[in-house]
């Protein structure tokens, strides 16, 4: 029996729920398994996407995986739906299309009736694609036409108004009058120097109840509260927006390159407050990773009112040394602010769990040694795999029709997707090699269950307590280390160095 793999595709979701976005998607596999079943075809892959243009390069769609399949003999062809979910531009379908027949697989639109196998059909495909690349570049052009026509009108047409106006019915906005003075204290706070937390302060203070309008959201959502839990990040990204010097940016056809729009609406500040603004900031640098990329116990240190602390740079000190990574409790409201250096924190650990294993802690053996609880998480991801892949391969569409056949499949998706969760929030024993029957296990002997990026399957939390500052303790002394699984702290005597060499100056 040959074994045909299944494409397919939306192009946006728009207003779609994600659960109506899946009912397209598995009407439309049906649909095609309807057909494999009617002309005694079995299907392979199933490649599913969504919020995926047709016209994009067919080896950046799942498609081009599914064509490398027919050409490696892996598959007989593909089924789709309609031609369109196919593709949209003819060049890059054509290609894909002569790719399929030069490897002699086969391409079926099943509701479409383009089938690659009958003669004659490559003109009739070819014809049909240039109507599915017209269709597209009209829809395209409507769009575009409905965008330059709204904006013309004035309509702001992005997701949401900014912060501090309000947006009528047909997209305009003005701004708010109890919001706009809040708006223009944060630019002039700023161009003062007033750190992005101490404006972001101000205006939940300030702000705290004030509402602002919009008019394009659906009834219930209307009303919003922008200042109540507005963020650093929403105060940095408000400082950036050029909408609040009345500009507008629209969207053209050439991706990347909007078009902007001045004097689109009533403005908030002016440019010189705007650009003094921007100016006193300064550069802002990302968190991209740099610092926690160079600690391994990054998202298990807490401060000791349990907030998880974040890894960044410990401040420069005088001289060319430069700074060094260190957890350090950044919560708004914590009145901890505990910080720690991240590299003899990560050291000491390292050398805790070694001592922990050649002394036979119970709860760190318990982990090496492997208890079940990962292995009945694995099995029953796989019986949850095993039951809708049977469903899948033994239920036919035609014979409980497609809405049932649809329901019972998500039934067995969900059952499946809880198990992966579960299977998720469980810890993986490593294997290694046991120690001989009477006596401690050695490190080197541990060390293949030891080895990874992250001390997560051995340590549950590690507690740092703040000191004064300028104080000078030894940084071990300020800890509270958990095993998983364990009530009370680990004994940290352990690992202690015999010469009080490492101190930790607070933060």
């Amino acid at each position: 029996m040959a074994t045909f793999d299944i494409y397919v595709r939306i192009s946006a979701e728009g207003d779609r729920s994600p659960a109506e976005v899946a009912e397209q998607l598995d009407l439309y596999e049906a649909t095609c398994r309807e057909w494999a079943e009617r002309n005694g075809i079995e299907v392979g892959e199933v490649a599913r996407e969504s919020n995926v243009s047709g016209a994009a390069k067919i080896d950046e769609r799942e498609l081009g995986h599914l064509i490398r399949r027919v050409e490696a003999g892996e598959s007989a062809g593909i089924l789709t739906p309609y031609l369109d979910r196919f593709g949209r531009d003819t060049v890059e379908g054509c290609l894909a299309y002569r790719r399929i027949k030069q490897a002699s697989g086969r391409l079926v639109c099943v509701s479409d009736g383009i089938d690659s196998d009958r003669p004659g059909d490559e003109t009739i495909f070819q014809v049909r694609m240039v109507f599915a690349e017209d269709y597209l570049r009209r829809v395209n052009a409507n769009f575009q036409a409905r965008i330059d026509r709204a904006a013309a009108a004035g309509a702001y047409l992005a997701g949401w108004p900014p912060v501090g106006y309000d947006r009528d019915a047909e997209g305009r906005i003005t701004p708010n009058a109890k919001a706009k003075p809040l708006v223009r204290e944060a630019f002039r706070r700023r161009a003062e120097g007033v750190t992005a937390e101490a404006i972001r302060d101000y205006l939940r203070e300030k702000g705290n109840g004030i509402e602002t309008r919009d008019e394009r959201k659906p009834e219930g959502k209307k009303a919003l509260r922008p200042f109540d839990n507005i963020s650093k990040g929403g105060v940095r990204h408000m400082l950036a927006n050029r909408a609040y010097l009345g500009e507008s940016r629209v969207r053209t056809e050439r991706k990347g390159e909007p078009r902007t729009i001045l004097n689109a609406h009533p403005p908030i500040v002016t440019e010189d407050e705007w650009e003094r603004a921007r100016a006193a900031g300064g550069l802002y640098h990302p968190r991209n990773g740099r610092w926690a990329s160079r600690s391994r116990l990054r998202g298990l240190v807490q401060c000791p009112n349990g907030h998880r602390m974040k890894v960044g740079a410990s401040g420069r000190r005088p001289g060319p040394e430069p700074a060094r990574a260190a957890y350090i409790c950044t919560h708004e409201t914590c009145n901890a602010r505990a910080a720690i250096l991240a590299e003899p924190l990560d050291e000491f650990i390292a050398g805790l769990l070694q001592m922990a294993v050649v002394t036979d802690v119970p709860e760190v053996i318990a982990v090496l040694a492997g208890d079940d609880r990962y292995q009945r998480a694995l099995t029953a991801v796989e019986a949850a795999r095993t039951e809708l892949d049977a469903y899948i391969e033994t239920v036919k569409v035609s014979d409980v029709g497609r809405d049932s056949w649809i329901r019972g499949k998500e039934a067995r998706q969900a059952a499946l997707d809880a198990a992966r969760a579960e299977l998720r929030a469980t810890p993986a024993p490593t294997p290694f090699r046991k120690a001989a029957r009477g006596r401690a296990m050695t490190f080197e002997e541990a060390l293949p269950g030891l080895e990874r990026d992250e001390f997560a399957r051995f340590v549950d939390r590690v507690v740092v307590r703040p000191v004064g500052r300028g104080k000078r303790v030894p940084f071990y002394e300020r800890l509270e280390v958990y095993w998983v699984g364990a009530e009370d702290p680990a004994d940290l005597s352990l690992a202690i160095p015999t010469e009080e060499v490492l101190y930790e100056v607070a933060a």
